[in-house]
């Protein structure tokens, strides 16, 4: 089986503006997760020690208004990724809640399906 092309990194969430303010901002106030209400382990990082598998717990900071669908109404970049419009989410959450959201997208983009007859 072929590998897929990766799409590539957001630019919008390499800029310095990014990584120093949001993120640090986040990392400061060491609140829970967002969606689950759990705690976030800010103290172990992006990986696991030991290993390069992504620790499950780490922080990845989220959108509250997801950056597809901000774009879709129109919002400018930096309204997307202003600090009033992101949240605190642990790595797992977060690649969850973007996995249903794109599943999503695609059941709605499917073309209805075309029978022979009208019921």
């Amino acid at each position: 089986m072929p590998r897929r092309r990766s799409k590539g990194t957001d630019p919008l969430l390499t800029t310095m503006h990014w990584r120093v303010t949001v993120r640090r901002y986040w990392l400061a106030q060491r609140q829970a997760c967002a969606r689950c209400g759990a705690a976030i382990d800010y103290d172990t990082g992006r990986y696991l020690p030991g290993t390069r598998k992504v620790n499950p717990r780490s922080l990845a900071v989220g959108h509250i208004v997801g950056r597809d669908q901000a774009k879709r109404l129109g919002w400018p970049d930096a309204e997307i990724n202003a600090l009033s419009n992101t949240q605190p989410e642990h790595a797992r959450c977060s690649d969850r809640s973007g996995a249903a959201y794109g599943h999503a997208k695609r059941r709605r983009a499917r073309a209805p399906l075309r029978t022979s007859r009208n019921w």
